[in-house]
């Protein structure tokens, strides 16, 4: 309304002033510089109600987060839980399901039990999902014979995955409340497989940090160490998958968003080939509309490599690449994966930038040790050019190549996450400052 007004007036003002044309120039200038600061005073006003209309609405999202949260506490409350349960391997629990030995209704309760008490401490969970508990008890009513590979396997899922009735926000309060019409390829056949969705987790806002916050659903941390970060941008999962609340989690990565939260957390996680497993169905906020070299992926998140590797073999079937054609008809294949031809294999330590802590070396110089003495052949890569003069000349471009006006309307009237809004900076620097950085870097 103060908008609609300030336009008005100025309508007002300036008609006066030409149908007056005898008028005083002091008084056509003074009713020039009066709308003006009219429509400045309007924008302002419009701005500060949009900023709060925000604000309340990230306010009710993030509330509606701690009571159902709060829901599945008292649920849960009472009830028996086979605490084992969340402390067996991925073989030993898949296993035991396939056997008949656990039911998925069980498994389901000692996980979101397990869970809950690691978002105790990290805040990892964005969303309880509510059908986890009927799809369980279907699971457990079908014949030994109909039971997929990941049969009652409980599921956890980053924010951004697509699921029918939910919101995908990654952090953007005007992504509130704008459910998807049904799940993604990928979670539609996970449940075709036997897997039981649960949860969701946090992200930072955008996708665009390896931090993990935004302003609806807060801070994650690290379950290990809350004065720590989890990583980003799959840092809900790594937490709680690190935290042993999930055995088995599905995060997106395009620059390490899936292997960065491993990292930090302690357990495996895999980023596929880019299109092998696909994007379609999820949230991506930011994706430069005909962007197709730097392409997001889903990607498992595992307690064990075992977790991951199974995760693997379970989708990559004609049931997700009937659902989401881009996909290759290419199997998992199990000929390379259990084959001892020897390999060549490229390792590093250095990027050309910044030398990796001890124990990150430690790790890569361990693993190329096994290796050899598998009969692989090993060989030092030298990355050239630097990083970070690949990174600001060839990878930020490509991110930024709408000048970031893929977030223009999402953070308009946004300013809840600071790292969100230095990448916002980051995307509106002209081609020739990027340039200048690049050569300093």
């Amino acid at each position: 309304m103060a908008f609609q007004s300030a336009v008005a007036g100025l309508y007002d003002r300036l008609q006066n002033a030409v149908d007056c044309c005898n008028a005083h120039p002091i008084e056509v200038t003074a009713a020039i510089l009066a709308s003006g600061i009219a429509v400045v005073s309007g924008f302002g006003a419009y701005k500060m109600h949009k900023c709060r209309e925000l604000r309340l609405k990230m306010e009710a999202r993030g509330e509606r987060s701690k009571r159902d949260i709060d829901e599945l506490k008292q649920e849960l409350y009472g009830l028996k839980i086979n605490e084992s349960i969340a402390k067996m391997s991925f073989q030993e629990l898949q296993e035991a399901l396939q056997s008949g030995k656990l039911s998925a209704s069980e498994v389901l309760r000692a996980y979101q039990a397990k869970a809950l008490e690691v978002n105790d401490r990290t805040n990892a969970i964005t969303d309880v999902i509510k059908s986890a508990k009927v799809h369980a008890a279907k699971l457990d009513m079908l014949d030994p014979s109909q039971r997929g590979p990941l049969h009652g396997i409980p599921i956890s899922l980053k924010e951004t995955c697509g699921l029918k009735d939910l919101d995908c926000t990654s952090g953007f309060p005007e992504m509130i409340d704008i459910p998807l019409k049904e799940d993604s390829p990928l979670i539609q056949v996970l449940r075709l497989k036997g897997a039981v969705p649960f949860i969701r987790t946090n992200i930072p806002q955008g996708m665009r940090s390896f931090a993990c916050f935004n302003g609806i659903f807060g801070e994650t941390k690290n379950p290990h160490n809350p004065s720590r970060g989890p990583g980003g941008s799959s840092g809900g999962e790594g937490a709680i998958v690190g935290g042993l609340g999930s055995i088995l989690g599905v995060g997106s990565d395009i620059g390490g968003s899936v292997r960065i939260p491993a990292c930090f957390c302690g357990h495996a996680s895999l980023k596929p080939t880019c299109g092998r497993i696909g994007w379609l169905g999820n949230f991506n906020p930011g994706t430069v509309n005909g962007q197709n070299i730097i392409i997001t992926t889903d990607g498992p998140m595992g307690r064990d490599v075992t977790s991951v590797v199974q995760f693997m073999r379970a989708v990559l079937t004609p049931d997700l690449w009937t659902r989401e054609v881009l996909i290759p008809p290419v199997p998992f294949r199990e000929e390379i994966f259990t084959g001892r031809r020897p390999l060549r294999i490229g390792y590093f330590i250095h990027n050309g930038c910044m030398q990796c802590v001890p124990a990150v070396e430690r790790a890569v110089l361990m693993a190329k040790s096994a290796l050899e003495g598998l009969g692989h052949t090993l060989v030092p890569f030298d990355v050239k050019p630097k990083a970070l003069h690949a990174f600001s000349r060839h990878f930020l471009p490509l991110l930024m190549a709408d000048n970031g006006a893929c977030y223009d309307e999402l953070l308009r009237y946004d300013n809840s996450c600071e790292l969100m809004g230095v990448f916002y900076k980051l995307c509106k620097m002209p081609n020739w400052l990027r340039r200048l950085v690049g050569k300093v870097l």
